[in-house]
């Protein structure tokens, strides 16, 4: 567990506290990592379709994050990305403004950035701080890319705030959807990495 102290800004923020390592789920082979957050709350699971990858997403925000659902692209046979989807509904409760965002691609010579890191962190009651970072995928080989993460989607609160990262660990298995725990506002959110 790494700790980080954010002043809000660049990437892909939304917020709350965590701790407990990653595990694999031995029925569907993914990598669970913990989520970061309060205990309240039921929980909660979102997943791309089969043979897609974690690329953006959709919330509502006020003081904290109170809904919270995802965005995929399928992996195709050559292993190059297709067009975005939003999948499923959105979890948590109908405060705050919408927003949406996805991994900003650059340019046509470069590969698309997908989900494979999460920052979190908060104070008090909710999500205070929820940054989900992007990094190319490689089609050929199919894994994802190291060294610096491009820039996810910013969602902004306030304040300095500790927090915890967490990546998948294995450059094939990037981010295929999110877990957690949500009522009226979400509680706590992770990724959870798989193979697409």
């Amino acid at each position: 567990m790494r700790l980080r102290t954010y002043m809000l800004s660049g990437s892909f923020v939304l917020a709350t506290v965590g701790t407990l390592g990653a595990h694999r789920s031995p029925l569907l082979a993914d990598t669970i990592l913990p989520a970061v957050g309060s205990g309240g709350g039921t929980a909660f699971t979102r997943r791309c379709p089969a043979g897609h990858v974690l690329s953006g997403l959709r919330w509502r925000q006020g003081l904290v994050v109170d809904a919270i659902g995802i965005k995929c692209r399928p992996v195709g046979s050559d292993g190059a990305l297709g067009a975005e989807i939003t999948v499923g509904t959105m979890v948590g409760g109908s405060g705050g403004q919408f927003g949406s965002g996805s991994c900003r691609h650059h340019s046509a010579d470069q590969p698309f950035p997908i989900i494979v890191e999460q920052q979190a962190g908060g104070s008090g009651v909710g999500l205070a701080l929820l940054v989900f970072s992007c990094r190319p995928w490689y089609k050929e080989p199919r894994i994802f890319g190291g060294g610096q993460a491009t820039s996810g989607v910013t969602v902004r609160f306030g304040g300095v705030i500790s927090a915890t990262d967490r990546t998948c660990p294995n450059p094939d298995s990037p981010a295929v959807g999110i877990h957690g725990r949500q009522g009226s506002i979400v509680d706590a959110v992770g990724l959870i990495c798989a193979k697409p």
